[in-house]
């Protein structure tokens, strides 16, 4: 099918079917389709999903209230009896935390899009080998043949030469 793309459906819309294939829209208003019918279904009202806000991500100084806000939507521990200066560090540690991980799952992506850049690349080699020693295989066999037919055509001249000499020399042991 190829790369799909999610789509804004039109108000009341229902499920469609193209190229035998039926799409739901989902209960957000969403459909998602392959990217070559995007155009068309543009055509129909379908646009591209709104893109949220994103949450900024907590600076500066935060009250006591909105760093036990973060902490515990971050889904770290904080404690009532902890200090401004203890839970302001629990923060701290906490965006670094997301930070680290939001690296990391980036480079694992990256190594994911990178290994299948190389494995492609290594199938690609391999099937061009494949069709050189294909072609390197059917040179041989063509050269093999004309060898065999030079072989085949040697042995008849020699037997034919054979035969003329053979009788040549019937011929004169039957004149003498």
């Amino acid at each position: 099918m190829g790369d799909t793309l999610k789509l804004r459906a039109p108000e009341n819309s229902g499920p469609f079917t193209r190229n035998g294939v039926t799409y739901e829209i989902d209960a957000d208003g969403n459909v998602e389709v392959p990217g070559d019918l995007v155009a068309e279904l543009g055509e129909h009202g379908f646009g591209p999903l709104p893109v949220p806000p994103e949450e900024p991500a907590p600076t500066g100084v935060m009250s006591r209230a909105e760093m036990f806000a973060f902490l515990k939507a971050a889904g770290a521990p904080a404690s009532n009896f902890a200090s401004n200066d203890t839970l302001a560090g629990l923060v701290a540690k906490t965006q670094a935390d997301q930070a680290e991980r939001t690296a990391k799952e980036k480079a694992d992506a990256d190594l994911i899009v990178e290994s299948d850049r190389l494995a492609r690349e290594a199938g690609a080699k391999v099937a061009a080998d494949a069709a050189d020693a294909g072609a390197k295989a059917a040179a041989d066999k063509e050269a093999a043949d004309k060898v065999a037919a030079d072989a085949a055509a040697a042995g008849e001249k020699a037997t034919a030469d054979a035969a003329a000499e053979a009788a040549a020399k019937a011929a004169g042991n039957g004149a003498a």
